[in-house]
C-alpha cells in the first residue's frame, strides 16, 4: 500500500450534507427504501411507513437522506395533476371510493377480513385488490396513489448501462 492508496476518499466517510425535510408525512430514504414520516418519537427518532410495504418501523433520524429519483421508487403519486389523464382520475377515484368505508377503520385497527369481503362484494372487486388499495392509500395517503401504474418499459430507462450504451454508439 503506498501513499496514494492511504489518501484515497472513501465514501462511507464521507460526509453527507444533504438537506433532509423531517415533518409529517414527508418522504425520506434510509438505504434503498422510501418511508413516509408518520410520526415524531423524539429529537433522535420517528416512525416511518415503508411506501411499497406499508409497514411502520422506527427510523434513527441521523439515518435519512432525502428520496433520490430512482427507477424503482414508485413517486408517480406526487406529480402533477394537470399530467393526470382524465380516465386515470376517474379509476382512482372510483378505487377511493370503495376502500373509503375502510380506511378510517383500517386506521383504528378495527378493520377485519369480513368487512372488506363484504365491501369487496359490494363493489365487484376481489378482497385482494382492496387490501392492496388500502395499503397503498395509507402508505402514500393521497387518492393519486390509486392512479393505475402504466405497464411496460419505463421511458427513459436503459437496458444496458450507460457506458455499454456510448460502446454501442
Amino acid at each position: 500500500m503506498n501513499d496514494d492508496d492511504f489518501f484515497q476518499p472513501n465514501q462511507a466517510f464521507e460526509p453527507n450534507r444533504q438537506r433532509v425535510t423531517i415533518d409529517v408525512d414527508a418522504l425520506v430514504q434510509q438505504g434503498d427504501v422510501v418511508y413516509r414520516i408518520a410520526q415524531m418519537l423524539d429529537f433522535e427518532s420517528v416512525i416511518g411507513i415503508n411506501v411499497e410495504t406499508g409497514r411502520s418501523t422506527p427510523l434513527r433520524i441521523g439515518d435519512l437522506r432525502p428520496v433520490a429519483e430512482q427507477k424503482d421508487t414508485d413517486l408517480s403519486v406526487y406529480k402533477d395533476l394537470d399530467e393526470i389523464a382524465d380516465e386515470d382520475w376517474k379509476i382512482a377515484q372510483k378505487r377511493f371510493a370503495a376502500i373509503s368505508p375502510l380506511v378510517g377503520r383500517d386506521l383504528e385497527g378495527s378493520i377485519g377480513r369480513q368487512d372488506v369481503e363484504r365491501r369487496a362484494k359490494e363493489v365487484s372487486a376481489s378482497t385482494a385488490t382492496l387490501y392492496r388499495w388500502i395499503k397503498r392509500y395509507n402508505a402514500y395517503g393521497s387518492v393519486t396513489a390509486l392512479i393505475p401504474k402504466k405497464r411496460g418499459w419505463k421511458e427513459g430507462n436503459y437496458r444496458i448501462s450507460r457506458a455499454a450504451e456510448a460502446v454501442v454508439e
